[in-house]
C-alpha cells in the first residue's frame, strides 16, 4: 500500500494558525482599549495608561467556542486589566493564590500579586497568569493588571503569540521574529512558571528596543518551541542578565539593496497517467485532458549579493521542499517521484515580486492535488526593506508602505476573506492575513484553500 500523499498535508502544515486579539474580551471597547471598571471604594492604579497594553507581549489561546459554534481566540497581554478566561479553561484545575505586592520600577506597585495556576489531571501547569492586584484578598471589587503570562500546552487549544502558534521549529521562530531576538546564554527554568521540564535546551528572548520593561521568552527543547511566557522585566531579561551586552540572533542590516529574484530550480511538463504509473487500474475511465498529470514548478531564488539573501533563501527552501525534490527528480527523468505516495494530478509553484515605497514583497504560491482527488494551495510571503536590506514583519511592511493595519482589516472584512484555519473570527491583526501591496499601492489578499 502506498503511503498517503504528504504533499497536500505539507502545504498546510506551514499555514499560520496564528490567533490574534481578544475575541471575547469583556474589558475591551470597540477601539481595542481597555475599559476601567470602577467599584465603590476601589480605584484603578493611578498610573494606568491603555498604551501600556502591547499585543506583541501576550499569549494567545485559540479554542473551539461552543456558544458561537466556531473557533475563537483570547489574548492575554501584559498591562491588560481584569482578565477573564474562556470556557476551555473550565476543563483545567484552577488554584488562585496571593503573593506580597512587588515593585516593578517606580510605576509598578500593587497590594498583592494574584496568581492563577491552571493544571491538568496529571499535575502539569498548562497556564499561569499573574496580575498586580489592588484591593482586598478574594474581593470581587479588586482591580487587576496582567504582569506575567506563561503557557505550556492546553488540550483542545492552540497557544502561541500574536505572530503565530507556539509549537514551532526554531527556523519558524526566526522567521516570525527576524529582529530583536536574543538567545539566552544562561537559562533559568524557575523563572518560567508554566514550564513542565527542568532542563530545556535553549531560551530565546524577544526584546523590542522600545519596550525595555517587557520581554517575551520562547523555551526550546530539541529544536522545537514547547513553552512561551511574557513578563514585565525586572532588568533587561529574566533569563540572561548579560543580554544587554549580547548581540541579537540576527543583526539588522544597514545597506540599501533591491530584492533581486530569479528562477532557480524549475520544471514544466504534462504526462499521460500511464506514463507515470503504467499499472494504474482506472486509466480507461479517463479520456483527453482528464488523463493528464501536470507539473509546473518555478522556485524563486534571491541573488547572493542581496542583503539577507541567505535568510530568505532558507525560508524558500523550507517552504515546500517536496516541490523542489520533484523538480530535481523530473529533470533527471525519474517520473516515479510523482507516484511515490498517492498519484499526483497537479503540482505548481510560482512567484511574483512587488515593489512600493522601497518595500518589496515576494509572493510564492504552491498548489498540489491528487490525481482526480483533493488538494489545495498555500502561500509564502516575504517582506523586504530595500532601504536597509532587512526582512520585515507584516506590521513593519504596512508602515513602510504608508498603510495602516486598520485599512488592511477593513479590506479583509469587505472581501469576506477567510483564513484556512481556524475560522475568520480569529483574524485580528496583520499577522493573520496573507497580503501584499502591488506596484500601484493597492492591497491584495491571498486566499488559502483545501478540499
Amino acid at each position: 500500500m502506498r503511503k498517503k500523499l504528504y504533499i497536500v498535508l505539507s502545504l498546510f502544515m506551514l499555514v499560520a494558525l496564528a490567533a490574534c486579539g481578544s475575541a471575547n474580551d469583556d474589558n475591551a471597547d470597540g477601539n481595542g482599549e481597555e475599559n476601567i471598571v470602577e467599584e465603590p471604594g476601589v480605584m484603578p492604579p493611578p498610573d494606568f495608561d491603555p498604551s501600556q497594553v502591547n499585543d506583541e507581549y501576550g499569549i494567545t489561546v485559540t479554542y473551539w467556542d461552543n456558544a458561537a459554534n466556531e473557533y475563537n481566540s483570547r489574548l492575554f497581554a501584559l498591562g491588560q486589566l481584569n482578565p477573564s478566561f474562556p470556557e476551555i479553561f473550565d476543563l483545567l484545575n484552577l488554584e488562585i493564590t496571593y503573593e506580597d505586592g512587588e515593585v516593578h520600577g517606580d510605576d509598578y506597585t500593587s497590594d498583592y500579586i494574584k496568581v492563577y495556576t491552571f493544571t491538568d489531571n496529571r499535575g502539569y501547569k498548562n497556564f499561569v497568569l499573574k496580575t498586580q492586584y489592588w484591593g482586598e484578598k478574594d474581593a470581587e471589587t479588586g482591580i487587576e493588571r496582567i504582569c506575567y503570562v506563561g503557557a505550556d500546552a492546553i488540550d483542545g487549544a492552540i497557544t502561541g503569540t500574536i505572530r503565530g502558534p507556539g509549537h514551532m521549529s526554531e527556523d519558524e521562530l526566526l522567521m516570525l521574529y527576524p529582529h530583536d531576538l536574543f538567545v539566552a546564554t544562561e537559562i533559568s527554568p524557575n523563572a518560567h512558571f508554566a514550564l513542565n521540564m527542568s532542563q530545556p535546551t535553549k531560551a530565546y528572548i524577544y526584546k523590542d528596543p522600545d519596550e525595555q520593561s517587557r520581554d517575551l521568552a520562547f523555551i526550546v527543547k530539541n529544536g522545537t518551541v514547547v513553552s512561551i511566557d511574557t513578563s514585565i522585566g525586572y532588568e533587561y531579561s529574566r533569563y540572561d542578565q548579560r543580554l544587554e551586552h549580547s548581540k541579537p540572533v540576527s543583526d539588522r542590516n544597514n545597506k540599501a539593496s533591491g530584492l533581486k529574484v530569479s528562477t532557480g530550480a524549475s520544471y514544466e511538463n504534462m504526462f499521460d497517467v500511464l506514463e507515470v504509473l503504467p499499472d494504474y487500474p482506472d486509466a480507461d475511465m479517463w479520456v483527453g485532458d482528464d488523463r493528464l498529470i501536470s507539473v509546473d514548478i518555478k522556485v524563486p531564488q534571491i541573488a547572493a549579493d542581496v542583503s539577507d539573501s541567505v535568510r530568505i533563501n532558507k525560508m524558500i527552501t523550507g517552504f515546500q521542499p517536496y516541490m523542489m525534490r520533484v523538480a530535481e527528480q523530473l529533470n533527471r527523468g525519474n517520473l516515479s517521484v510523482l507516484s511515490e505516495a498517492d498519484l499526483v494530478g497537479f503540482l505548481s509553484m510560482d512567484y511574483q515580486v512587488f515593489n512600493y515605497n522601497n518595500a518589496a514583497a515576494l509572493v510564492v504560491e504552491a498548489q498540489g492535488y491528487i490525481f482526480h482527488g483533493g488538494g489545495g494551495n498555500v502561500y509564502l510571503i516575504v517582506y523586504y526593506d530595500c532601504d536597509t536590506g532587512n526582512t520585515m514583519t507584516a506590521r513593519e511592511y504596512l508602515k513602510k508602505c504608508g498603510l495602516t493595519e486598520e485599512s488592511l482589516l477593513m479590506k479583509w472584512a469587505e472581501e469576506s476573506y477567510e483564513p484556512l484555519f481556524p475560522g475568520n473570527t480569529v483574524v485580528k491583526s496583520a499577522y493573520d492575513i496573507k497580503f501584499a501591496v502591488n506596484d500601484s499601492g493597492e492591497l491584495m489578499l491571498y486566499q488559502e484553500m483545501s478540499d
